[in-house]
């Protein structure tokens, strides 16, 4: 998976599956079809046997409910899951108030839930805990473009990856379509290429 050698990887995890059905290769799995293939319907299923084996993972919610909110007719699914993930994520917010991660997923459940007056307090805690981690800068942008921020949204993805992110991990994430379009974003993107070849 990590050498992006897709159907080895599927076809490994499905062996893996075959031997002992487990939580954390249908989750990776779920996460292959979702980050890597973009078959969305494929990942929920993943995501969902996941969860029949251990359903004590917020981030397997969110992203169950994420790739339901990318297959049609899916949204009241998608609602529900991202709601749990919120709801489990809150419980582990009051044991750690400061996991920046954690106030960075739950920003980002909030805002695709239409509550962004959670979800901006939370990005601003998030970021402020982990100003040099570039996966809280990049989920930081994210959430900025789900909220309709689109100044905001590309000042955290260009710090991002001024900090290292990835620019093939945003060209896969489904929530950055629009912002991709955007020729402030292709220029961003540009600047990181030419800095990658020199």
């Amino acid at each position: 998976m990590q050498l992006s050698r897709l159907s080895d990887a599927v076809e490994m995890f499905e062996r893996s599956l075959e031997i002992k059905p487990d939580y954390r290769t249908y989750t990776n799995l779920g996460s292959l079809y979702f980050i890597q293939v973009a078959s969305y319907a494929e990942a929920a299923g993943m995501y969902r046997k996941a969860l029949d084996l251990d359903s004590s993972d917020y981030r397997v919610w969110g992203s169950l409910a994420a790739a339901y909110y990318e297959v049609p007719g899916e949204l009241a699914r998608a609602d529900t899951a991202y709601k749990r993930a919120a709801e489990m994520a809150e419980e582990l917010r009051r044991a750690n108030p400061k996991d920046a991660m954690l106030l960075s997923h739950l920003a980002g459940y909030y805002a695709t839930l239409g509550k962004g007056k959670k979800a901006v307090p939370l990005l601003e805690q998030s970021v402020a805990l982990s100003p040099a981690d570039p996966e809280v800068l990049a989920r930081a942008g994210e959430t900025y473009e789900v909220l309709g921020q689109r100044e905001k949204a590309l000042d955290w993805i260009g710090k991002a990856l001024e900090r290292g992110f990835s620019l093939k991990m945003l060209y896969q994430w489904p929530g950055l379509k629009k912002l991709r379009e955007d020729g402030r974003f292709l220029h961003l993107a540009e600047e990181v290429t030419n800095k990658t070849r020199n």
